[in-house]
Formats: structure tokens, C-alpha cells, sequence
């Protein structure tokens, strides 16, 4: 595999050193080469990228193995090759022992050439182990992570969904133009804006539920824009040109992820401050043709483009930003995950993503999603009074978190059914079985101590294979799999959520 190298030879005597290189030239190689003679040249000239260290074992001053030793101390990662004149058997053992690559004897030059040849080998197969490694390492780190992020999830999803549910409670049973009013949304505009950093939490975290549906991008954009403001730093710039009000088939949190992670990317761009353009608009796909290895259909795409004003991306890697594990930021200020996972979201809703970067002229990072024919409009909210929430049935609520079990309870009331409760797997049983009246619906929380909700489900559909259900779940950990590879037996709605959300679910799941 002879070829271009580039050899950084340390030795004394410069008629040797060009033996050396006449045996590479003889085996193929073009070799690139600098001869030094002493430690200060030597550390001089690892400033320079080398593919191979050629090194004599005994130098006046400063000998191979010295060599040796510093770049094993730096860690610089170049192979090394001692050849010396006379070495003894001790001294060869002792290199190798120290890192060396190979030795040889300056009087049999003939085996050098696959010396180097094995010793590049060796390097680039240590160099993917390592990689290999660290990529280990990172996942592992990941599921560390995401373990954590579970359980602050579980726990904060369970306090925003008393505060969220609160409010609208006390909302409800206030005038419209009472002073109070403008306190409960100030309340209820926060919690929005903690669901969503709760969301960006758990995006790199674990593979969360998808819930996709028609969305409107101007509106959704909107919000979005709101959640960067804390994101991004005092002197990055954002200007929004957001006027294309289409629809798009999507999940809006997963989307959402997507533009703040491009977001930051463009912020780390300028470290210095710039201005990042968001735009939307529309482009025609006429033929079909591939983007990463995806087969992309012709057709109507809505368009959000993410440009900023930083250095760009070099062309020599522009082609490798959506691989994983691939980071041009700093050790341990990059995993190398997000644009790849951000592929993989718009890919699974029928899009791409392009990239259009000059070096010293900025990036720009386009979403193509498919365009859908649909009204465009707000979804009217329901009030709790509303006819279309209002129930008799009789429903069994549990859940081990008392004021949850209160709030949604009195919620549930309000809206016309007949709510029994219990704090516990095994009380729903116990409850399910004195009732003495049919149960139509169980709503459960999914993760509680001793029996969960799945296991509960189960268990009362195998006594009344009628009876409906309805998981909460603060967070889930690949439910929607159910068990052993069956389907959940019910829906699965996230905490937090709004009343209204919870009336409309309730209603489906008894109507279906």
C-alpha cells in the first residue's frame, strides 16, 4: 500500500537517513521527509503533521528512546520506529515494552518498508479502536443520562401537571376580567416554557413518544422563538421572516428540538455574536434523488432555513456533519449526536435536511418537510364546561401522587363523571372489586411502587375485558413496545397536561 508519507527521521548523520528513504523509495513510496538531530529540533518539528517517527536508538545528546518517551507522555499519536546501528535483544524488548512500533537494524534496511508499512497499520486499526471506544463510552454516558433524565422527568412532569391543572382550575371559577386572572397566566405561560425545557432534556436522552399531527408552521416557529430567547446568547441576533402559513404533518415537540439544536449549533458558530435568519417558504422537489443515503420524493415541501453568520463549515467535512459521533467542537463540548438525530427525525416524517456553507460566509441548515393539504387555523379550546367533555361515566383514577389524584379527580368531576380513586395498584383492585357497579374507564399512572400501571391494566382487563384505559405517565421508557412485544393495552397520554387535553383523551378513549 505504498504511496505519499511523510516521515520525521531523527538522526545524526544525514548519509544513513537517506538510506532510509532510498529503501522506501525502492518499495513505491513517495516519501515526504525532515531530518533533526537534537531534542530541540526533534520537539520543533512534531509541530508538523508526520505520518511515521524514524529514530536512531544512540544520538549524542538525545537518543530514541527519549524520543520515545515524550511522545508516550504527550500522548501524540505517530507511530515510532527505533533503528539503530547496534542494538542488543534488552534494549529492542524495552522500546516495545515502551510503545515502540517496530526496531531495525541499520544493516538489514531491506524489511522497512513493511516495518512502516505494518507499523501505519497498526496505527489507523489503534485509531478506530479508540474511536470505536469512545463511542462506547459516550452511549454509555448517554444511558446514564437518560436514566437520570427519566427519573427528574417522572418527578417534574408530575409537579408541572399540579401547577398547570391548578390554574385552570381556579381560572375556571373566576371572572374574565378579574385581577387574579392576569396571575394565573402568567403561571400558566411558565409552565408552558418549563414543558419545554423539560423537552429538551429528554430529546438526547431516550427515544421519546411521537405524537404527529398536522401543525402549523408559522405557529410553531412562533413558539419556538420564544423558547430560544433564554438559549442564546445577549449578542446573538435572531431575525424571524416567518409568513408561510402551511401545514405539516409532524410531531410539534420533536420539531421543535430540532430548530433549537440548529439553533445552537449556529450560536457556537459565532462565539464572538452574529445573527442567526430563520425563514420559512416553500420549494418543488421535481425528481426524485437521494440525500444521505435517503430516497427523497418529489413533491411540495414547506422549508425552514436556519443561517447564521459564523465561519461556515469546511467543504472537506461538509458531507460528514449528519454522521453520528461526528463533532467538530471541542472534547467534551460535543457529542457528535445532534445533527444526526435531527436527520433522523425530519427523514422519519418524509423531509431532509440540506446544508449550503461557504468557509468565512456562514451556514445555512434548510428543513424540507412535505406540504399537506389542510385548514389552517388555531385549535379552538374547549372549556370544561363544554358539551363535548361532559361524561357520566364512571371512571377509576390512580395514581401515588395524592395531589394529583385530587386535582384530576376534581377536574374529572367537574366535567360529569363518576370518579373512584385509589393510590396504588393493589387498592384499584380492591376498589374495582367492591364498586358494584361496572367501571368504564381505568385512567392509571404508568411508573408506581409495587404494581404499575400496565401490570394493573392487565390484570383488570383479564377481570372485565371491556374496560378501557388510559396510561398518564410522566415518562415513559419505550411503553408504547407494551409487554414482552404486545401492544399497551390503552391509550398513553404525557404529563403535563391541560384540562381540557385530559377531557378530550377521556372522551376519545370511552368513544372508541
Amino acid at each position: 500500500m505504498a504511496g505519499a508519507i511523510k516521515l520525521l527521521i531523527l538522526e545524526d548523520k544525514e548519509e544513513d537517513a537517506i538510506l532510509l528513504i532510498y529503501e522506501l523509495k525502492r518499495a513505491g513510496y513517495l516519501p515526504e521527509w525532515k531530518r533533526v538531530d537534537c531534542q530541540t529540533t526533534f520537539l520543533d518539528g512534531l509541530e508538523e503533521h508526520w505520518d511515521i517517527i524514524l529514530a536512531d536508538y544512540a544520538l549524542p545528546q538525545f537518543d530514541g528512546l527519549q524520543a520515545l518517551e515524550y511522545i508516550k507522555l504527550h500522548n501524540i499519536d505517530i507511530p515510532f520506529i527505533l533503528v539503530s546501528g547496534s542494538m542488543g535483544e534488552e534494549i529492542a524488548v524495552e522500546a516495545m515494552k515502551m510503545g515502540a512500533n517496530d526496531y531495525l537494524l541499520k544493516d538489514r534496511l531491506a524489511r522497512l518498508p513493511s516495518a512502516v508499512q505494518h507499523a501505519l497499520d497498526q496505527n489507523k486499526l489503534q485509531r478506530e479502536k479508540t474511536r470505536l471506544e469512545a463511542a462506547l463510552l459516550q452511549n454509555q454516558k448517554m444511558e446514564a443520562v437518560g436514566k437520570l433524565a427519566g427519573g427528574i422527568a417522572h418527578d417534574f412532569n408530575n409537579l408541572l401537571t399540579i401547577i398547570i391543572g391548578s390554574a385552570e382550575l381556579a381560572e375556571s371559577e373566576l371572572a374574565n376580567d378579574h385581577p387574579v386572572q392576569k396571575r394565573l397566566n402568567t403561571i400558566q405561560h411558565a409552565s408552558e416554557r418549563a414543558v419545554g425545557i423539560i423537552k429538551q432534556l429528554l430529546t438526547f436522552a431516550r427515544k421519546p413518544l411521537v405524537h404527529t399531527k398536522e401543525s402549523n408552521v408559522k405557529l410553531l416557529l412562533a413558539e419556538t422563538c420564544q423558547l430560544l430567547i433564554p438559549i442564546l446568547a445577549d449578542q446573538t441576533k435572531v431575525n424571524l421572516i416567518n409568513e408561510t402559513d402551511q401545514m405539516v404533518k409532524v410531531d410539534p415537540g420533536q420539531l421543535q428540538q430540532v430548530l433549537i439544536n440548529l439553533a445552537i449549533n449556529a450560536r457556537d458558530a459565532m462565539p464572538a455574536g452574529g445573527q442567526i435568519d430563520i425563514q420559512t417558504g416553500t420549494e418543488v422537489v421535481d425528481l426524485e434523488y437521494v440525500v444521505n443515503g435517503n430516497s427523497i420524493k418529489p413533491g411540495e415541501y414547506v422549508t425552514i432555513s436556519i443561517r447564521d453568520s459564523g465561519q461556515g463549515i469546511p467543504y472537506e467535512i461538509q458531507s460528514r456533519v449528519f454522521d453520528p459521533f461526528f463533532t467538530t467542537k471541542d472534547v467534551g463540548k460535543g457529542t457528535g449526536l445532534g445533527l444526526a438525530i435531527s436527520y433522523d427525525i425530519v427523514s422519519k416524517c418524509g423531509g431532509f435536511i440540506s446544508l449550503v456553507s461557504q468557509p468565512g460566509a456562514g451556514s445555512n441548515f434548510t428543513i424540507h418537510l412535505p406540504k399537506i393539504d389542510s385548514s389552517i387555523g388555531h385549535t379552538p379550546m374547549l372549556s370544561p364546561h363544554n358539551d363535548k367533555l361532559i361524561g357520566h361515566e364512571c371512571l377509576l383514577l390512580v395514581d401515588d401522587e395524592e395531589q394529583i389524584l385530587e386535582m384530576v379527580s376534581e377536574v374529572l368531576i367537574n366535567m360529569g363523571y363518576r370518579v373512584l380513586t385509589a393510590k396504588s395498584g393493589l387498592d384499584a383492585i380492591s376498589v374495582f372489586e367492591n364498586c358494584g357497579s361496572k367501571i368504564d374507564l381505568l385512567v392509571t399512572d404508568l411508573s408506581m411502587p409495587g404494581m404499575g400501571g400496565l401490570e394493573l391494566a392487565n390484570e383488570l382487563q383479564r377481570r372485565d375485558s371491556s374496560l378501557k384505559v388510559l396510561f398518564i405517565t410522566g415518562y415513559h421508557e419505550n411503553f408504547e413496545q407494551g409487554h414482552n412485544d404486545k401492544p399497551m393495552p390503552g391509550v398513553v397520554l404525557e404529563k403535563p397536561f391541560s384540562n381540557n387535553l385530559l377531557g378530550s383523551i377521556v372522551r376519545e378513549v370511552l368513544a372508541d
